[in-house]
């Protein structure tokens, strides 16, 4: 258990220092067409969770997996449950992006295609907005190295601030993300989890 647990501190160490580093092997070219996140029944991501303390310290590191349990139709529209894990959502690509909800209601979650800048707000997370930062970011896990949007989803809740940056692969999906807050202090923001992609499968 402790050699598994020392793996993923190192895979998660290194990922976070490599984000947004340009690598010389991509695994996955930006595609002119396409969907953000694929979805159909079967496809899953494994994922690397590890949550750091403010001091930088690893907590605790564990292995989740995403899965798309099957399709339904609501509305006369193709939708797809998720299991992102223990929670299950209603999901679908539009021709505006990923939407994503807990119930027949769905709300765009990443607008796709996107340019940089563009926003959603999420009426459930009213104090936290989601803006594209980046359309073109190369992202390295231990699956390989991926060329993603940067959604950054950011806000301030109780005197706090949170800072969310989440990266997706078109025609890939999930492959990662970082999360930041504030603590006694509001100007400084600390690591406080790291989500990398280890395997996926995809039909």
């Amino acid at each position: 258990m402790n050699r598994i647990f020392t793996s993923l501190a190192i895979l998660a160490m290194a990922s976070v220092l490599s984000c947004d580093r340009h690598n010389s092997t991509i695994t996955s070219p930006l595609p002119s067409l396409g969907v953000l996140v694929p979805l159909a029944p079967g496809n899953t991501w494994v994922l690397a969770d590890t949550l750091w303390d403010p001091s930088g310290a690893i907590i605790s590191a564990k292995i989740d997996t995403n899965a798309v349990l099957r399709d339904t139709m609501i509305a006369g529209e193709t939708r797809y449950v998720l299991r992102e894990p223990h929670v299950e959502y209603i999901a679908t690509n539009r021709t505006d992006g990923y939407w994503h909800g807990r119930g027949p209601v769905l709300e765009l979650l990443y607008k796709f295609p996107a340019n940089i800048g563009d926003s959603a707000q999420s009426a459930e997370y009213y104090y936290m907005t989601t803006r594209v930062a980046s359309t073109d970011s190369t992202v390295l896990t231990p699956s390989g190295s991926y060329r993603c949007y940067v959604y950054r989803t950011a806000g301030s809740l109780a005197g706090y601030r949170y800072v969310w940056n989440q990266y997706i692969a078109p025609n890939h999906g999930f492959i990662g993300s970082d999360s930041y807050r504030s603590y006694s202090d509001t100007t400084m923001l600390h690591l406080t989890t790291t989500t990398r992609l280890l395997a996926y499968q995809l039909h």
